[in-house]
């Protein structure tokens, strides 16, 4: 689960990224372990960065500064009073600027560019992921951080849907699952899925969910069992195929079509899968059938 955080826009519409920092200051410190490289180090140097993050010092040094990303959802706009201004539900990337001791994230482009949303007014954030080197870590996996610095209305508002955004930050989880466990392609399908998705380009989602089932199946070959039972990996595949079959009617096949019921439906099941497949995978529990033959 993600960081949920509500806070006012001011300074530029500049977002300080306090309890991030102070949770995951190993991470902030990225730059500071760049710059701090004076001499040459070994290829085999690891260089933690969080409980489960590590880069190696070849990613790091001499070649480039990496960038700290953070994917960030939108979710909506209140004025001063609190009242909703407009809903968005978009997944944006930021990059963390440092200023002084303190990092932020920049809304302007966004806030004020694209919405015109003024300074004053507050924004509904959900912080999922870091990505550093193109590679995805799930902010706070397995549970749920509030932030929430706003008038006691606005926040009882934002308490009472607290379910509802656990369920979109669910949401989006499994893409940087997908990225962990190897399966890149896959998470890349499922995030442009939901991209298009919020962008209400139905048959877009649809085609790039039905992608990711693809992928899905293309894997799946190679796997023997799950939890060391073969009729399981078996009939998984035969869900694939049933489930890239339905996808494909709605929208490839000639003559069929798939509109926001469909594309919604083709989401639930990409994700559900997707999520089942990578936590097997990322606890062990599938067996390759190249194993077997070792």
């Amino acid at each position: 689960m993600p960081l949920i955080s509500v806070k006012k826009l001011q300074n530029d519409y500049r977002i300080q990224l306090n309890k991030l920092y102070n949770d995951y200051r190993r991470v902030f410190s990225v730059e500071n372990i760049f710059s701090a490289l004076k001499l040459s180090v070994g290829p085999s140097l690891e260089l933690p960065l969080s409980g489960y993050l590590s880069i190696s010092s070849t990613s790091l040094f001499p070649t480039h500064r990496p960038k700290i990303g953070i994917d960030v959802c939108i979710r909506r706009f209140y004025n001063e009073e609190g009242n909703l201004i407009r809903e968005v539900d978009k997944v944006y990337r930021f990059y963390v600027e440092r200023i002084g001791d303190s990092y932020y994230i920049d809304l302007e482009n966004v806030a004020l560019e694209e919405y015109g949303i003024p300074l004053g007014y507050y924004v509904d954030l959900i912080f999922l992921n870091f990505v550093i080197d193109n590679r995805k870590y799930t902010i706070y996996p397995n549970e749920t951080k509030l932030d929430l610095e706003v008038p006691d209305d606005l926040k009882r508002k934002i308490l009472d849907e607290i379910e509802n955004i656990k369920r979109i930050s669910k949401t989006y989880e499994v893409v940087p699952l997908l990225s962990e466990v190897g399966l890149e392609d896959c998470s890349s399908d499922i995030s442009e899925g939901l991209r298009r998705l919020n962008e209400r380009d139905f048959e877009g989602a649809i085609k790039f969910f039905r992608k990711a089932i693809e992928g899905l199946k293309t894997h799946l070959k190679e796997i023997k069992s799950i939890d060391g039972i073969e009729s399981r990996a078996e009939g998984l595949r035969d869900c694939l195929s049933k489930v890239y079959g339905l996808l494909s009617n709605f929208g490839e096949h000639y003559r069929t079509s798939g509109g926001m019921d469909e594309a919604a439906l083709a989401k639930e099941l990409t994700i559900a899968i997707s999520t089942y497949i990578a936590n097997k995978i990322k606890t062990g529990k599938v067996q390759y059938k190249e194993q077997d033959s070792t």
